[in-house]
């Protein structure tokens, strides 16, 4: 397999105001991450609620920019508040979030929500949404006829598979998934990972897979990376840290059940 993504010592802090008379505080979320991720590899960033996980994830995304160090994709150095403009990298390299932190417009229908991204994308002529739309919803195993519903009328699962329908509707290689499940019932999560097991075999998709259930992160990804308090305490393919895994924070999280 050929790197698709490299992170090369990304920090990242935050400013946190405490009034006028106060002087404001810094957080160093992010103190020098480094990673890559393989094509084809679902990369698991597991770690307690506070640790970086979804920071990097949005970092990664172009959702926010780094203080310093290097994003590369395709072995192409990008800078996250500059390259999201471009509609190649845009399309290539899409996020899910957590249901709960995702919600759609209750006042579109799903064909209208479904339309946005194909828009932006300029992949398919707008001549072909309507089957475009059909198709994207077949891949996320809902009926057609859910085009014409509002978020409002779906379950909670239903709505994830159209967050995750939206993010294929640029035709991605790379999938930012954060807490994708989290915020579902545990017969519905099991739903929505075997979906994106499929779709990760159908569209021959990379995952970057941010959780902090071991469970899931043992049962669905390749490699993993320990975070803790901003730094990747231990990385590797998944059953050599599940089984013996090297770092005493590592160590202390399989211990534990869950954690949050």
């Amino acid at each position: 397999m050929s790197e698709l993504l490299q992170v090369v010592q990304v920090h990242k802090n935050f400013r946190i105001d405490q009034g006028l008379l106060r002087k404001p505080l810094s957080f160093h979320a992010l103190k020098g991450v480094s990673l890559s991720i393989d094509k084809g590899a679902t990369f698991g960033l597991i770690g307690e609620s506070g640790s970086g996980k979804s920071t990097l994830g949005r970092i990664i995304a172009s959702l926010m920019p780094a203080d310093a160090g290097q994003l590369l994709y395709k072995g192409c150095a990008y800078d996250p508040s500059i390259d999201f403009s471009n509609p190649e990298f845009r399309n290539s390299l899409q996020i899910v979030f957590q249901m709960a932190s995702n919600p759609l417009d209750p006042l579109r229908t799903i064909e209208q929500l479904l339309a946005d991204p194909l828009k932006l994308s300029g992949k398919v002529a707008p001549s072909g949404h309507d089957k475009e739309i059909e198709r994207l919803l077949g891949l996320v195993r809902l009926p057609k006829s859910y085009r014409y519903r509002f978020p409002l009328q779906l379950s909670g699962g239903e709505r994830q598979r159209i967050c995750i329908a939206r993010a294929l509707a640029t035709q991605p290689e790379f999938l930012i998934l954060d807490e994708p499940v989290s915020a579902l019932d545990v017969s519905v999560q099991g739903q929505i990972m075997n979906l994106l097991l499929d779709l990760k075999s159908e569209m021959d998709l990379t995952y970057l897979f941010i959780t902090h259930d071991l469970h899931l992160a043992n049962k669905f990804c390749t490699h993993i990376g320990v975070m803790k308090s901003g730094l990747i305490v231990e990385q590797g393919a998944v059953k050599d840290i599940m089984q013996n895994p090297k770092h005493e924070y590592t160590k202390q999280l399989l211990g534990k059940k869950v954690f949050v």
